[in-house]
Formats: structure tokens, sequence, C-alpha cells
């Protein structure tokens, strides 16, 4: 990056806000079933706090002058955008040959909020026009440019986007504090970044390994796939793996919490709800995690009595977590070492596939068929070589074979077949019926109790192959 067009642009140290500011973040939200895509501006309160944080903590962020309150700093947002617009407008002015604006060679627009004064120089443009596109205006070759509302085009970077052009002295990457100044979410006090003063000094190498030990990174996840690992070498195999996902537009208790926590009228849609607030959904998706772990190992023993388990979160596409576990049972069979009945029995206890009578059970048929009926998409499917050629298959196994009975199949076989893509990836089929061939395998309580998506498996067996392959997929 330029040094000297960095240096321009950098914030004044008693200004909270940067007057040459060029760039507003919008969030936008992924299409909606009806294919709607919304958009919301950036909390300005939660931007106000985190700036409040950073004054009392931060040495960078000491002498900033902050408004009375969030309204206020919006003010001053909306401000200098209207000031960027006037500098802009008085930018295309000058290139149609306006006289008025050649006898004035730079424009200074002053924020009523701060004693910063944003000067333009229309000998040299800087501020960019985002919505010209065409390779012959001047400004092309000078920001970075790339429709909002288009699709994605499947193109190199180079021929995407047009970098910034200046030919100047590069900014060093030794300079002392540069990396506390640009990410103040890893250095909130403003210390201790790199180039920082230490009593045993740290090699390059050691500070960027520790720093890539941040939880989702690959690093992050060896430690936790070893003590898992350990786990199984300690007590033995376990026994379900399990997976839960949250059927969120039937949750009108998570509405109805993150617009209490923001004082909010109810009105917009759960989707909307949460990713305008992340942290209320985080916080209210952890304290139903711990209520419904709280259930499974309760004396209740819903699943049988657990006497360990592990459960780790993953980030869904649309924003919301779904969670696996590994359970271990207390006296649970293993196959390879129980006898086929006494797992055939254990199975049949714990899971089904059974689509349930409408006037029996109504609330559990509704659940099956709207959180177990598997639907194949483009993330499901998988080229798979034939004799006569390629053909798409399920990496799930569905449609799931049909058998009146439980079959138990030979280890080797499941293991072969889910590497093959066969439908007889698992090593036992459920008694399933033509019409429950794309229902998924489930737990009739935890359904009852979880208003989302339920998968079970059972992978007690002697040789850890299943446990090691859990293992890598909940790492």
């Amino acid at each position: 990056m330029p040094l000297e067009e960095t240096l321009k642009k950098i914030c004044p140290e008693t200004l909270a806000l940067n007057p040459n500011q060029e760039m507003f973040i919008f969030i936008r939200g992924v299409p909606t079933k009806t294919k709607i895509v919304w958009e919301d501006v950036v909390n300005m309160k939660t931007v106000y706090t985190a700036l409040v944080w950073l004054q009392s903590h931060n040495k960078y962020y000491k002498k900033i002058r902050l408004p009375l309150d969030a309204s206020a700093l919006l003010e001053e947002v909306e401000q200098i955008g209207v000031c960027i617009q006037d500098a802009v407008a008085a930018l295309i002015r000058s290139e149609h040959g306006d006289k008025e604006n050649k006898l004035n060679a730079k424009t200074q627009l002053t924020p009523s909020t701060s004693s910063a004064t944003l000067c333009v120089n229309t000998d040299m443009p800087r501020l960019p026009l985002v919505t010209q596109k065409c390779p012959n205006d001047k400004f092309y070759e000078n920001v970075t440019i790339y429709p909002l509302h288009e699709k994605k085009l499947n193109e190199e970077p180079a021929k995407l986007f047009q970098m910034l052009k200046v030919h100047t002295e590069l900014l060093h990457n030794k300079t002392k504090g540069l990396d506390c100044l640009c990410f103040p979410d890893l250095f909130p006090t403003g210390v201790d970044g790199q180039r920082a003063s230490r009593f045993v000094p740290l090699r390059d190498a050691e500070f960027i390994k520790s720093k890539l030990m941040l939880r989702g990174t690959a690093s992050y996840w060896k430690m936790p796939r070893s003590n898992l690992r350990k786990m199984s070498d300690e007590y033995g195999p376990a026994t379900f793996f399990m997976t839960i996902s949250p059927g969120e537009w039937m949750w009108p208790d998570l509405g109805k919490y993150i617009c209490e926590a923001n004082h909010w009228p109810m009105g917009k849609s759960i989707p909307e709800l949460i990713a305008t607030d992340p942290v209320s959904t985080a916080r209210f998706f952890y304290t139903k995690l711990k209520a419904f772990i709280k259930f499974l190992t309760s004396s209740e023993h819903p699943i049988g009595e657990v006497a360990h388990y592990y459960w780790v979160c993953e980030y869904q596409g649309r924003g919301l977590p779904h969670y696996h576990f590994l359970i271990w049972i207390k006296d649970a069979p293993v196959f390879g070492t129980s006898s086929n009945e006494e797992i055939q029995r254990f199975i049949l206890q714990h899971i089904t596939c059974q689509i349930p009578d409408p006037r029996v059970s109504p609330e559990l048929h509704r659940r099956v068929q709207s959180y177990q009926q598997h639907k194949h998409n483009i993330y499901y499917m998988r080229s798979k070589k034939t004799k006569i050629g390629f053909r798409n298959a399920c990496r799930f196994g569905f449609p799931r074979p049909v058998t009146k009975n439980l079959v138990l199949r030979d280890l080797g076989v499941a293991i072969a077949g889910r590497r093959k893509l066969r439908n007889k990836n698992k090593f036992y089929d459920l008694p399933r019926t033509k019409e429950e061939a794309f229902t998924n395998d489930y737990n009739p309580i935890i359904l009852t109790i979880w208003e989302g998506n339920n998968d079970i498996q059972l992978i007690s067996e002697k040789s850890y192959l299943i446990t090691e392959y859990v293992t890598k997929y909940g790492t």
C-alpha cells in the first residue's frame, strides 16, 4: 500500500471519525425464500460503544473527541457523506469545464460537528466515482470498482478489480505499531504488536504462529482434535454422532429476544433480525444450547446415561450455528464386541426414520415432515464414476435402502461405500418404507424438544474407524 496516500487518509488523532472517509459499509443479507435481498447500515450504536471502550483502553484512541451519544455520531457520518458528495460533484463540474471550479483549485468542506477540514484537489482527483465503470473514465484506474447488486463473475481478481495506482514509497511492514493501528480487534489495547519491545524477543515466525492460533483456524483445531482422540483412547469409541440445526423461522422467542435487546418494535422477519444483530443471536443460541445439554445429561436419560460428550459449533451459509456432538453412553454396546441382537435393540430404542401418524402424534409428524426430509441440491451431489460413465450421487446416501427389518452391515463395506458414494455407506440400515427413503434418521425425544433438524447415528465400533472419521469432521 502506498505510504504517502495512506498517511493522507489516516484519521486525525482528535477525531472519532475520518473526514477523509471514502467508503461506508452496508450489511447485505442473503436472499430469502422469496428472493428478497435487504440491506441495513452498520449499527452506529455498536460503533459508538466500541469507540468509547477504545478511548479508555487503547493508547491510539486516547485523544479522540466523541460526541455525546450514537445519534450525534451518526450525524457526523451523514455530514461527512454530504461533504464527499459535494466534493465529487465539484470534480465532475471541473471535468466539464466549469469556469468557477477552475478558478477555485481547492474545495474546502468542513463537517459541522468537528474542526477538521476536508480538502479536495481537483488537479489530482482522489475521490472515486463508484458509479462509473467504463474503462475510458479518468477514475477507472484509480479505484477498485465492483457493482454492488450484480452477480460475482468467475474471473481472475486482476480482471475484476482495478487497484489504486500511486507511484511513491511503499508502506514498510516493520513500522512499529502498524499492526496495532490496522487491527484494533486483534490488539484492542494498542500494545504487544509484532514490533513491540519484549524481554524475550520473538522471531517473526513465532509471533505470526501465535496469531494464527485464532479460533476457527486449522492451527487452532490441532489441539481439540488431539484431545478428542485422547478421549477415545481413554473412554473407548463414542456411541453417537449427532447434529442439530435450528428451524429459526419457527422460533418466535428468538425474534422477541432480539427486539427486546435492542428496543425495537416487532415487525421484521426472523432472518432479518438475525443478520442485523448477530451478537444477540449468538447469545440466544448459546443459552438454548446450554439448556439442551442440561436436558441431554439429565437423570431422564433421553438417549441413555451420558458419560462423556464433546460438541463443536459451525456456522452455516445463512449465518446461523449448528452443532455436532460426539456422545459416550454408559454401558452402550460396541459393534464387533457385543452381540448383534444387543446392538439391534439399542439402535431401535434410540434411532428411527419413521414418519409418525398425524392423528397420533401431530406435532412430531409436523417436525419430521418439516426438518427431516432430505432434498437434493448442488452441495449434496457429487460426481460418481461408474462402468458406463459418470453420474451424480448424493454424498449422504439418499435415497436410503428400503428394508423391512434392521440390517447390520460389515464395517469394511460401510467405509468403502462411504468413499465410493454408495447408498450402503452406514454399517446398519433402519427399517424403512418407500415413503421414508428420503427421511433422515432422528431421535424422537430430541426432535420433540428441539425445533429443527436432528441427525443421529450409532458409531460405536471397536476399530475406532468411524470415531476417527467423525473426529476429523467435527474438528
